[in-house]
């Protein structure tokens, strides 16, 4: 259990570094190339040549972060192989859609007008941008992350099982929480981690 724990900790801090990154590019690249401009963002979209890369990059990074836990535990060399370049390509192209998503949101927040009491146009208040990405950030991370696992593990072969393990600071007593330390078979993991907006949840092999 003790060790168990240990590894919990390493996996998370590696994250929770690659979540910190990922924030300050995200959240760079949006102020310099969307906020403000009077474009759909579609069409910023189709012009750019830069925001998928450094998705990719972080999707690449966390999956492949996966498979040295996965080394570590089984004591196996683990390679890349087609199986894992087909799933950070997709990956990639969904997390690049929910950046989109995004974006659209905050911008089209601050551009919006709404009527007030007195029948003026008035701005209306803008999204925390900051705490957004935030958000988009650790879903990249962790949902990159925990599907390598799950795809690497059905690989390595049937020895291994994954342990659902939550945050130490874990709040959320409704969906996360109930799900601490349940161990699954291979192939069997019935959701998609993370489970909720900022949840840090992850998987972590275990030998059986």
């Amino acid at each position: 259990m003790t060790n168990q724990r240990s590894l919990s900790r390493k996996i998370s801090q590696e994250l929770d570094k690659l979540q910190r990154e990922i924030t300050i590019k995200l959240e760079r690249y949006y102020k310099q190339k969307v906020k403000g401009k009077q474009v759909p963002v579609d069409f910023i979209r189709q012009n750019d040549k830069e925001i998928k890369g450094i998705i990719r990059d972080t999707v690449q990074s966390s999956w492949l972060y996966a498979h040295g836990i996965i080394s570590d535990v089984t004591g196996q060399r683990v390679d890349i192989t087609t199986r894992d370049i087909e799933g950070i390509e997709l990956t990639t192209n969904n997390m690049e859609n929910y950046y989109w998503a995004v974006a659209h949101d905050q911008l089209t927040r601050e551009t919006a007008l709404k009527v007030d009491n007195n029948s003026q146009l008035v701005e209306l208040e803008p999204f925390n941008l900051h705490a957004a990405f935030v958000g988009l950030g650790g879903w990249f991370v962790y949902l990159s992350y925990n599907e390598s696992i799950k795809s690497k593990a059905a690989e390595v072969g049937t020895q291994l099982k994954l342990k659902f393990i939550t945050r130490e600071d874990c709040v959320d007593s409704k969906i996360c929480l109930p799900l601490n330390n349940r161990i699954f078979d291979i192939g069997t993991v019935p959701f998609e981690i993370p489970l909720h907006k900022h949840c840090h949840c992850k998987l972590i092999p275990v030998l059986v």
